[in-house]
């Protein structure tokens, strides 16, 4: 499930995602799918429901990049983003 590669290699894209509190894993594979982040939003709930990460993702809005694969974004997703932390 993890051997999927980034979209891009190099440097890759910066995306800004935000994650609003409460998405659903489907909502968030469709939102990195429609971004260009990941080609399969279905094969990225897959990733998140089998990942170490799923308990931990936190709303925010996060800097994500093409050349970051699944596991690294969700990794990226589960560190509190300033926004997130401002609010507590």
């Amino acid at each position: 499930i993890f051997t999927e590669p980034a979209i891009s290699t190099g440097t890759g894209r910066t995306v800004t995602v935000t994650i609003p509190r409460g998405m659903s894993a489907n909502e968030m594979g469709e939102l990195l799918a429609n971004q260009g982040l990941v080609e399969d939003s279905k094969l990225f709930v897959l990733q998140y429901y089998a990942s170490e990460y799923r308990k931990d993702i936190k709303p925010g809005t996060f800097e994500l990049s093409t050349n970051m694969t699944a596991e690294e974004m969700m990794k990226v997703m589960a560190t509190p983003s300033d926004t997130e932390e401002e609010k507590e």
